[in-house]
């Protein structure tokens, strides 16, 4: 048989340009539907919702998510949207023009488009920071957010900081609010704290040696307002105390309605001796022996010392742990002021004329 001219290895066999153009726009179209693929269309046709709404609705569609800075986005903006198979940035894109939106792992994520405040010259800022009732903080810090500048105030409650007009210095002092204030162009800027209101250190808390301000009492010292328990279906004060005291254990002895209680302070000391704690009713020792033989409706207060000062105070008898039990008293009410008005009157009667 007569071979070919050609070399024996196998050539390329040449493609029609009609079949070229078809393998071309073949794989075209395979690429853009795997990038359709990762990044479905949505479709969306919503009148006069705020943007939280838009995010919300988009979600329950089940395939993006949304990661933002509450700060950086306005979710309170009424848009509104009418959506056929558009890619979620162009989407976003539209009601929200002012946010840099970026796509993956069908995660949208939304950052602010900041102006480059670093080529702002910074200028010397100074202030005073107090309390609300003027006098200096000492210590306090003052940083600007989101940058790692920073400074604490002097003991006259001074600070200098260098800082750039738009940002935002935040103050912030254990025991007191936290807040935030906007740098304009002034080069002076005094702030006040507030008092944080989650720490009640003015509450008054009753000690071996009277009542002082809890935030004043060294030891480990517990208090219960009754008027905060009052309300829970408890028929006894130690089941009221059940699981509010850290460190005590308050159990049942049988389990009876009414059966007396064992109360164990950080736990059990003797194996031989009692270790029921010491218990105190307005002052007076072992006035009670079982805390069941209070009305709860009696008591204003119930304060639990829990460390050696207990021991410091009541001696040995408080080596268990003492419960201090404040009752209710009376109430100074101002004298009432009683005021009578009378005015003379007249009352006419008629009498029957006599016969004569």
């Amino acid at each position: 048989m007569k071979k070919s001219g050609k070399s024996g290895g196998k050539g390329i066999i040449p493609l029609p340009p009609g079949r070229f153009f078809l393998l071309t726009l073949l794989f075209t179209l395979l690429a853009a539907a795997g990038v359709r693929a990762q990044n479905p269309p949505v479709s969306i046709n919503a009148k006069a919702i705020t943007i939280n709404e838009l995010f919300t609705r988009i979600e329950k569609q089940g395939v993006y998510t949304f990661a933002y800075n509450n700060a950086d986005i306005d979710l309170k903006r009424v848009v509104t949207v009418h959506a056929k198979e558009r890619p979620i940035e162009s989407i976003v894109r539209e009601c929200l023009p002012e946010v840099n939106v970026q796509v993956s792992n069908n995660k949208v994520i939304l950052t602010a488009r900041r102006s480059d405040q670093s080529s702002m010259p910074m200028h010397k800022l100074t202030g005073t920071v107090t309390d609300e009732n003027g006098a200096p903080v000492t210590g306090a810090t003052v940083i600007v957010v989101g940058t790692q500048r920073g400074t604490t105030t002097s003991a006259t409650g001074a600070y200098t900081l260098q800082v750039r007009n738009g940002e935002i210095l935040e103050f912030q002092y254990l025991g007191y609010e936290k807040q935030a204030v906007s740098v304009g162009g002034q080069t002076t800027l005094d702030v006040t704290l507030q008092p944080s209101k989650a720490m009640a250190v003015d509450e008054v808390v009753v000690i071996g040696y009277g009542t002082v301000k809890k935030g004043d009492a060294t030891g480990s010292v517990a208090n219960i307002k009754i008027s905060d328990v009052k309300d829970l279906p408890v028929l006894s004060v130690d089941q009221a105390l059940q699981g509010r005291v850290a460190g005590a254990d308050i159990m049942s002895t049988t389990g009876e309605p009414g059966a007396t209680t064992s109360i164990r302070i950080r736990g059990t000391r003797s194996i031989s001796a009692s270790n029921e704690p010491l218990i105190v009713v307005d002052g007076v020792m072992d006035a009670v022996s079982d805390l069941n033989d209070l009305n709860m409706a009696d008591i204003e207060s119930v304060t639990i010392l829990k460390d050696a000062s207990s021991t410091a105070i009541y001696g040995s008898r408080g080596s268990n742990g003492v419960i201090i039990v404040t009752t209710k008293g009376g109430v100074t009410r101002p004298t009432p002021n009683l005021r009578s008005r009378s005015r003379p009157t007249s009352d006419s009667r008629s009498c029957p004329a006599s016969s004569t």
